[in-house]
């Protein structure tokens, strides 16, 4: 099993998973402000310091929807919203380029990266997207035989900082 490893430059701190050949995971924690994304000052700092060149980013909506990220567009941005919902699915790694990167936001909930042969699923996991069925969704596309899954849980925050209430344990579980 490869192992998380703590970064720091500048003045940003993450955590790095380098399990996949070509394929490195930044979980990135305090003090970036995910909300100025967008702004030439954010791009200019954030997006050299992990070589992208394009960001590939949804509106996240606690929802089950996985929306596949079509490389054979053409992108002008350098963060492109590619739509509402809360995965991206890569369908074919050997065409993503150099310098493309994808970004999930979570704050208390989890991001989990699935990958299958060639194909990679980036999830926003909340309790409303596991509860409407997100996993059972990217499983689905991944199918038809589910062998050779490789699943990656990015850091979260534990259940002691963030207490749920009976709806949202019955809404998750199905038991009342």
């Amino acid at each position: 099993m490869k192992e998380f490893k703590e970064q720091k430059r500048i003045d940003l701190s993450y955590i790095k998973w380098c399990g996949w050949q070509k394929t490195a995971l930044h979980f990135i924690g305090k003090p970036l402000n995910f909300k100025e994304i967008y702004s030439a000052q954010f791009q200019k700092k954030f997006l050299p310091l992990f070589k992208i060149k394009k960001l590939f980013i949804l509106k996240q909506v606690h929802s089950n929807r996985i929306i596949e990220l079509d490389l054979n567009k053409s992108f002008s941005s350098k963060v492109i919203r590619i739509g509402e919902g809360d995965g991206i699915y890569i369908s074919d790694l050997t065409l993503v380029e150099s310098g493309f990167g994808i970004g999930i936001f979570t704050a208390d909930c989890l991001p989990i990266f699935i990958k299958k042969e060639n194909k990679l699923i980036a999830l926003h996991c909340g309790w409303r997207g596991l509860a409407s069925g997100i996993i059972e969704n990217a499983l689905d596309i991944l199918s038809p035989s589910l062998e050779n899954i490789e699943v990656v849980i990015g850091p979260a925050i534990c259940w002691k900082c963030y207490p749920v209430g009976r709806e949202v344990y019955e809404s998750v579980t199905g038991l009342s």
